[in-house]
């Protein structure tokens, strides 16, 4: 029981740390625009697997976003572990949320619709 509660408080601190690296810390300031959608750690807690979305910014370029988060995956991990004071450091991974897309893609077509019963 005590596992999984703390995997979880883990899981939630790092989602805090990582988006306040990204906003405040990260050289590319592109990725301030991205938004942590979730944060799901190993039940080994060595790995996190850091979903993002790009509010309203779908496709190829918040792929091509995502892809150089990896490459400074180095730089954020470190400093979100030296945030969080973890003896073992975590290791960090992004991914692309694709269910962000999809709901941003529907409350699009909702709001169309409603718009289009209006007229």
């Amino acid at each position: 029981m005590s596992g999984g509660f703390r995997r979880e408080r883990l899981a939630r601190e790092i989602f805090r740390q990582v988006s306040l690296v990204l906003l405040h810390e990260a050289k590319d300031p592109e990725f301030a625009i991205v938004t942590v959608t979730r944060v799901e750690l190993s039940p080994d807690f060595t790995s996190a697997r850091i979903m993002v979305g790009g509010m309203g910014r779908e496709g190829p370029e918040l792929e091509d976003r995502v892809r150089r988060m990896n490459r400074a995956r180095g730089f954020i991990g470190k400093r979100v572990n030296q945030l969080i004071g973890l003896r073992k450091p975590v290791e960090v991974r992004f991914e692309y949320d694709k269910g962000t897309a999809n709901v941003e893609k529907v409350e699009r077509e909702l709001r169309k619709l409603r718009e289009e019963g209006r007229s």
